[in-house]
Parts: C-alpha cells; structure tokens; sequence
C-alpha cells in the first residue's frame, strides 16, 4: 500500500489556558494508505471525530504535523485546505447530508461543483448513471431523495463521495441511522468500492456490528488511541 495520510504527534485543545481548557486529542499518531479503510472507535468525547475532522481537513490541529500524499500541510492556507477537501475528500455523514428537494441525480451532481478541475468535473458527470448501478440504485436516479428509504438515501450519500473520484473518504457515524442489516450492506459496499478503487476509508463509529469489516480499528480514550485490532478483510 502507499502512504496516503500520515498525522504526528497531533493535539487539539480549545480554551487553552483557560478553567475551562479541554483536551480533545493528547498527541495521535496515525497513517492511513491508499485502499486501506480504518474504523475509530469509542465513546462519545473520545476524540472520533475531532480524529475524523482533522483528517478530512475540516480542521487544524493545535499540535503536531499533518502530511498528505506526502505534502507537509500543517500550515496550509484556508484555501489550500478547501481545494483539498473539493477535489480529494469524499464525505459521508450520519444524516445523509442530501438535499430532500432534489432528485437522486441532482444530490450527486453537487459534489461535483466544488471540482477545481472543470473538465473532469463534466467528464464525472456522464458516469453517474454508471456508478448508481454499481450501487444498486440505478432506478432511482430520477426520485427525490424525500420519496427515499433511509438505506436508499445513504447509498445516494455514498455516491455522492465516490463520484469526483476522491483519494480519501471520511464517514462519520454511516450506520447510525440504519437498521443493523442495512448497515452492514452499506459499510460492506463502502469498504469493497474504497479497497477496489484505491481510496482511503477511516470511519468513526459507535456501532461495533460492523467493525469486522475494516482492515483495522482504532480505540479512542480520551484523546489517544490506547488499543488497535487488525482485521483481515
């Protein structure tokens, strides 16, 4: 596997100095390769998804240094981080994140907006239709995501990350509003398509049903990891 994400040393902290300082990582240490998928686990606040965050380049960390397809990026500019997040980062969240108003197309196009490169963004599009047949929601292309099952709905949400063809995917909590069957459907698909294609998958969650399906697991007690079990997948 080649190294995708590699964080050192990483700390956040809010408040710092302050009665009311709280610590929500205390110096982590992680590399995530491309077609390797990553499960954190633990309870709430205990650091998942400020793990989950700092990853995905939704946030910095207060410490340590984050490096990306080898590129130190720990100082990166607010727009360097966004072009990263558009053109590199699929997300995939708890509660879906779709537009109810539009249709399952419409949902998956708007991933692709934010694609600094037009070109592939409009060569992306016409592989839509192609990619909700891999998921099995070909027929459901023209529906409004409000006349959607929650499993339907968080495939479309799948889609949506896969289309702009990313190298990492963030899931925050994917399975928590499923029915345990679906959810197990749903990781088994995201973790096949992110080893298939090359994307690198870290998932934070509470649901332990579904852990099995990750190369590795991670577990979070407050702020560090104290515990990791591979799995072969």
């Amino acid at each position: 596997m080649n190294e995708l994400i590699r964080i050192e040393g990483v700390k956040k902290y809010y408040d710092r100095g302050k009665d009311n300082e709280v610590y929500a990582l205390r110096g982590v240490d992680l590399t995530l390769d491309r077609g390797e998928s990553i499960a954190l686990a633990g309870v709430s606040g205990s650091g998942k998804s400020t793990l989950l965050h700092i990853v995905g380049a939704m946030d910095r960390a207060s410490e340590g240094k984050y490096f990306f397809k080898g590129k130190d990026m720990t100082s990166a500019s607010a727009k360097e981080l966004a072009k990263m997040r558009a053109d590199e980062v699929g997300f995939v969240f708890q509660q879906y994140g779709l537009q109810e108003d539009l249709t399952v197309e419409e949902n998956v196009r708007l991933a692709l907006c934010f694609l600094s490169d037009r070109n592939k963004a409009k060569e992306r599009r016409e592989h839509i239709g192609e990619l909700l047949a891999e998921l099995g929601i070909e027929g459901l292309i023209g529906r409004k995501v409000s006349q959607l099952s929650g499993g339907q709905k968080q495939r479309v949400a799948i889609a949506r990350a896969l289309i702009k063809e990313p190298l990492v995917i963030v899931a925050d909590e994917p399975t928590a509003a499923l029915d345990k069957g679906t959810g197990k459907d749903v990781i088994k698909l995201l973790t096949e398509k992110a080893k298939k294609q090359g994307i690198a998958l870290i998932a934070a969650t509470h649901d332990t049903g579904i852990l099995d399906a990750f190369d590795s697991v991670l577990a979070l007690e407050n702020g560090i990891i104290v515990k990791q079990f591979p799995f072969s997948v």
